[in-house]
């Protein structure tokens, strides 16, 4: 007994020294606790050892926290020190070795349930062999939390169901269908960083348990955004371990592949540990996290418009009046389907929007249309399936309802979680609704029992078979609340009660499907995910913005707020609509009247390391799913308003000046409103109250307090296809307008949409360090926002906006007289700082900034250093607004004088410029690039002739999952005026007898490392790269960055290093076995360069490509490392002219990182190849130079006579 209480050191404020295990000290840290009054926490011990720490309520074990999976890390000390425990002396076995700065904290907040965990982690030694050995091949982990049985894990706000109950989400074989299973163990999910979760929150959920523990990171990213580039992860088992999710090193660019730390790095954030003991299945994690998001973090959050212009829309889907209803078969046979078996019954439905049967019914012209759904409903009852599901009768089919997909999707695809049986199940509804007939009923109410269990849906497409989808929510949440208003008031109670729970499930739906950016998730970049989704849970769209069917969440929400008055559902759907604008491709048309619904983008990047390159548009994509059917005002209307029973939501066109107020529900589908105009002129609005019909209905106009009945026909008209929807004409400021009645003594109901855009009351807004100036009070001057107009700023977004760092606060014109600027006047502000930064713009000749202090000195500013901080999209709108910087070593600022210049906002800092060096740097390296890319447009536009002369006759080599405009060239040739003399081919147009030297003389190649190898057949498109060089065609290769190796993968992702059968002698490193080195060379390619060894770039002095190149240049430390280098092989009389070679202070060449060959042999005799290593190509101090000389180059040597 002595030698276990020698072991034991007693510290001051009751911290405990663990030197060696004993059943003493086990007892002591047992006890070791801390309590606000609500929870208790303390710290887990496993045969001596503290593993972790526990949280419990009310004497109820909530979670444990360990912190290494397998106990490998362990704390020597806790600590309590009030409501906080801190656990120090952090050590991990066998590794990484941590260093004395490590610790994890729980800290216990004053009338709060959930702490607060900070934890700190130095690698200072990371040994990757002892890792696997010890752990297997995962990522470095800790701070594991498991809760066993739980079917979902709740990660980025998507329910991702876990092995408990579908095992192939994660578990299924490497293939096209793993998407959410990570790469590098298939017991793993993917492990994504933070920084790339729409909702920064991961945690597990029991739904039989109605057991809900996460970790919650809105905090960190409100704050100190430290979050970012920490992973989470789920892990099925791991030796003992198992059914956890946990906290990771930093992730792999792709977020599928495993990254492991290196030495020195610190992983160091802080959450939010949160839980929910009552969260059955007909609930939702987002619900309880949004919510507890708004009520915790308000402040924080951004605003949103009152009220939104919907003429961002591209002109085809400004509707001027409801399409033709209709439907098809209710499912299909694949037969030569990409994804499918032949013979798979795939089940479709009918749509959630569309009111199809109902109007074919109430015709009675479509008898054939009409006996191929009953047809399809007998098909359909005969092949549904019919369970019990925690006592619940349900009823639902299959996907697909018979057959399979392709084998390289891996076996369990088929699917009880899917919303194509929801469109099925609505094509019963709609039928019931008309014929009344009680056989369809089963089907029905099975469908809503169901979906209390449902959970999750994949598959949703079937190209992504283990994703869920967010567009699945828009039919779900409509079917719901159309059984809701068919069954509410039925006869018998059952029905009633499964109407109440369809309404309940409704709102838990249209959480569940709302994966959006609660805030910006990185402030040191100029971009702002706000209000974004993603489209579904598949990696490939992980950390991207997505335009496409997430128009349907749109709808949804839209819907869901107005029959649930849930205000966030509302603050959404405006801060969406808001920012929408950004989603368009990287292309430019005169204004968004002329851009089309496929102009729009499937992702937007917004995160690094992001399949979608960070800042970058895919050049696929478009925009549908129905919403604008909702929202965009019909005919020649100013506003539509969309009603419910417990809200309206209104949308203008052509400006933002019309909207409502004192919005009544009567029931029944009868509701009044007032409007409200800030024009003189009289105007039209379309009204639509979704599941209920306008027709036969008495509308009245109140105006001046005269009530009058209004003639249908002549005042106002019921559409004929959408008879929830009409239009009423000659309106004034005032009007009210009553649908079935009108009653004043009902009082009105909310429309809150939460927080909108509002002048702060305080002139200084504090955030990270910085003072943010409200300059609201002397703003004097008015933007043009016209949608209409690219001249306009357009698309205006005011409140708090983080640039590089910088918190700046842009003043809302709605709440300030139109006023957002100051001009030729002055701001009057007490502000010490030591650095001031400003955001202008439209600078005249006399433009400038004076600053007074006050010590009365004046400092002078000149604005022609600004950089480009917040430009207009799409790319029709040139407008910007600049950043400026300036230092004042710690005086007080009293003045800012704004002479012929826009002054939007300014902040402030009394840090130094040691202190925030991360900004400066930021600020510094955009200042080069926007520098760079200024010099890169004017040589290009010196050259601009040579592309007029030779227009449509350059093309571009198409890729996968490439645009032009998505590169770095592409994006300045468009600038720079000459993209649109540019043809950027399709695949099937390397196969057309055009594709050729006379036609083409040049083609450029600008993607990545994957290429169409096959289009039709296998290898066509290989062989149509072939004859076109050996037709005389001239191919100029500049990868795009962070891709060196051209045509390594074919479009499959297959790796067939195809560039030397096309002339291009291009070396890779051999890494890992690869295949992919020259067997005639001794020099190859690298990953990074050998140890010690200095590196220079030589200019070849005798060619007379480039000109401007210094001599000698150093090798380029802040590139991408991986060395792909040209070794010179052209057969004579064949040509090779190297341009720029690398070699080592002992005069040894590792080959060029520009080349010219011209080949008159095999393997493309006649055919002519430029070749640009990316790395120095696309470089910021060499882009410039290198490109317009490389395309000088292949256009004036076109002999359009050959």
């Amino acid at each position: 007994m002595f030698k276990r209480v020698a072991a034991l050191c007693l510290c001051a404020a009751g911290a405990l020294v663990f030197t060696g295990p004993s059943i003493l000290q086990s007892e002591l840290m047992a006890q070791e606790q801390a309590t606000n009054g609500l929870v208790s926490a303390g710290a887990v011990v496993e045969n001596g050892r503290i593993t972790g720490f526990f949280l419990e309520e009310a004497g109820r074990r909530i979670a444990e926290v360990k912190f290494g999976s397998l106990g490998n890390i362990v704390a020597s000390e806790v600590k309590r020190e009030g409501n906080k425990l801190l656990f120090t002396g952090l050590k991990a076995s066998p590794t990484p070795e941590l260093g004395p700065g490590s610790y994890v904290s729980v800290e216990l907040l004053s009338g709060d349930r959930f702490p607060r965990i900070r934890f700190r982690m130095e690698i200072q030694k990371f040994e990757k062999n002892k890792w696997e050995d010890a752990l297997d091949r995962c990522p470095f982990h800790f701070l594991a939390c498991s809760i066993p049985g739980a079917e979902i894990f709740h990660q980025r706000g998507w329910p991702l169901g876990t092995p408990v109950i579908d095992p192939y989400i994660i578990l299924t074989d490497p293939g096209a269908g793993r998407t959410i299973g990570s790469n590098f163990n298939k017991n793993w999910s993917y492990d994504p960083p933070i920084g790339a979760y729409p909702v920064p929150v991961a945690g597990l959920w029991n739904t039989r348990e109605k057991k809900y523990v996460a970790y919650l990171f809105q905090e960190a990213r409100s704050t100190d955004n430290s979050e970012k580039f920490i992973s989470t992860a789920y892990c099925w088992q791991i030796k003992d371990a198992r059914e956890f999710f946990c906290l990771a090193s930093k992730y792999a660019d792709g977020y599928m592949d495993i990254n492991y730390p290196r030495d020195g790095d610190v992983l160091e954030s802080h959450f939010r540990l949160i839980y929910n003991l009552n969260l059955p299945s007909d609930q939702d994690p987002n619900e309880f996290v949004l919510n507890y998001i708004h009520r915790t973090y308000s402040d924080f959050l951004p605003s949103v418009p009152e009220i939104n212009d919907m003429n961002w829309l591209p002109g085809n889907m400004r509707l001027k009046t409801p399409g033709r209803p209709g439907f098809g078969r209710l499912y299909s046979v694949a037969k030569n389907d990409p994804f499918m078996l032949d013979g798979t019954i795939f089940p479709s439905g009918v749509s959630y929007i569309d009111p199809g049967i109902e109007f074919a019914y109430s015709t009675g012209k479509n008898t054939a249309t009409i006996n191929y759904l009953k047809k399809d409903l007998e098909y359909l009852m005969e092949h549904a399936v019919k369970w019990k599901e925690d006592g619940d009768e349900c009823v639902f089919w299959q996907l697909p309802i018979s057959g399979d997909w392709k084998p390289q999707f891996g076996k369990g695809v088929p699917t009880m979680r899917n919303v194509w049986g929801v469109q099925e199940a609505r094509a019963f509804l709609e039928t019931y609704r008309v014929e009344k007939d009680p056989k369809y009923l089963p089907y029905i109410d099975g469908t809503v029992r169901w979906l209390r269990h449902m959970l999750y849906t994949r598959n949703c497409y079937p190209d992504v078979t283990a994703a869920m989808f967010a567009w699945s929510g828009g039919p779900i949440v409509s079917f719901l609340l159309r059984y809701y208003y068919t069954f509410r008031d039925a006869s018998d109670p059952q029905h009633r009660t499964l109407a109440e729970l369809a309404f309940n499930l409704a709102r838990t739906y249209a959480y569940r499907y709302l994966p959006i950016w609660t805030t910006d998730n990185d402030k040191m970049d100029n971009l702002d995910s706000a209000f974004f989704c993603e489209p579904n849970a598949g990696v490939p769209w992980c950390g991207a913005a997505c335009s496409n069917e997430v128009w349907v969440n749109a709808y949804m929400l839209a819907i869901a707020y107005v029959a649930t008055g849930d205000p966030l559902f509302g603050y959404y759907l405006r801060g969406m609509l808001e920012r929408w604008h950004h989603l368009y491709k990287d292309i430019e048309k005169p204004k968004p009247r002329a851009y089309q619904s496929q102009d729009l983008t499937e992702r937007f990047g917004l995160f690094d390391g992001a399949p979608q390159q960070k800042g970058t548009r895919a050049n696929y994509g478009g925009l549908w799913g129905g919403f604008e059917v909702l929202s965009y005002p019909l005919g020649n209307s100013k506003m539509r308003v969309l009603c419910g029973e417990k809200a309206a939501i209104a949308f203008d066109q052509g400006g933002i000046e019309t909207n409502f107020r004192d919005y009544r529900y009567y029931g029944k589908g009868n509701f009044s409103f007032t409007l409200t105009s800030t024009g003189s002129d009289t105007f039209s609005i379309s009204v639509t109250i979704p599941f209920f019909r306008l027709d036969g209905k008495q509308v009245y106009l109140i105006r001046k307090g005269q009530k009058t009945v209004l003639a249908e026909g002549t005042d106002y008209k019921v559409y004929k296809f959408s008879p929830d929807s009409m239009f009423i004409g000659n309106l004034v400021d005032g009007d009210i307008i009553a649908v079935g009645e009108w009653n004043p003594q009902i009082e009105p109901l909310s429309c809150s949409v939460g927080k909108t855009h509002k002048v702060e009351k305080s002139q200084i807004i504090e955030r990270d360090g910085f003072r943010a100036v409200n300059i609201a009070k002397f703003c004097n001057t008015k933007i043009d926002e016209d949608w209409e107009d690219s001249k306009s700023k357009a698309g205006f977004v005011p409140g708090i906006r983080f640039l590089w760092g910088v918190p700046f606060y842009l003043v809302p014109g709605t709440d300030n007289k139109g006023n957002v600027a100051v001009r030729d006047s002055t701001v009057k502000v007490n502000l010490p700082c030591q650095r001031l930064f400003f955001l202008i713009s439209d600078p005249g000749e006399k433009a400038g900034l004076s600053l007074t202090y006050a010590d009365g000195t004046e400092d002078e500013i000149p604005v022609k250093n600004a950089i480009y901080a917040i430009t207009g999209w799409p790319p029709c709108f040139k407008w910007h607004i600049d950043m400026l910087t300036v230092q004042t070593k710690g005086k007080i600022l009293k003045e800012v004088g704004a002479r012929d210049i826009n002054l939007y906002a300014f902040s402030g800092t009394e840090k130094s410029d040691k202190e925030i060096a991360e900004i400066l740097a930021l600020l510094e390296a955009e200042t080069r690039r926007q520098e760079q890319e200024a010099k890169f447009i004017a040589k290009l536009k010196e050259i601009a002739g040579y592309f007029h002369k030779f227009s449509k006759r350059i093309a571009v080599i198409p890729v996968p999952s490439f645009s032009i405009e998505q590169t770095q060239v592409g994006l300045l040739l468009r600038r720079a005026g000459v993209l649109s003399d540019i043809v950027i081919l399709k695949p099937q147009q390397l196969l057309e007898e055009s594709f050729n030297a006379r036609r083409y003389p040049v083609v450029l190649y600008l993607g990545g490392e994957q290429y169409y190898q096959t289009v039709k057949q296998e290898g066509d498109a290989d062989q149509a790269i072939i004859d076109y060089l050996k037709s005389g065609g001239m191919l100029v290769v500049i990868p795009c960055l962070n891709q060196p190796f051209p045509f390594y993968y074919n479009e499959s992702g297959k790796v067939v290093v195809s560039s030397p059968k096309f002339g291009l002698t291009i070396s890779g490193s051999g890494a890992l076995d690869r295949q992919d080195t020259l067997k005639y060379s001794r020099i190859t390619g690298w990953e990074k360069p050998p140890a010690g060894m200095k590196l220079t770039f030589r200019v070849n002095p005798k060619q007379e490509i480039i000109k401007d190149l210094p001599e000698t240049f150093p090798w380029m430390e802040d590139a991408d490392q991986r060395w792909r280098p040209m070794i010179g092989s052209v057969p004579p009389p064949g040509t090779y002219i190297p341009v720029v070679s690398l070699y080592d202070n002992a005069g040894n060449c590792y080959g060029e990182a520009i080349a010219y060959m011209e080949y008159k042999t095999d393997p493309v005799p006649g055919g002519k190849i430029i070749y640009a290593w990316p790395s120095l190509a696309n470089h910021e101090k060499y882009a410039s130079i290198i490109i317009p000389a490389l395309l000088e180059f292949a256009l004036k040597n076109i002999n359009l006579e050959k």
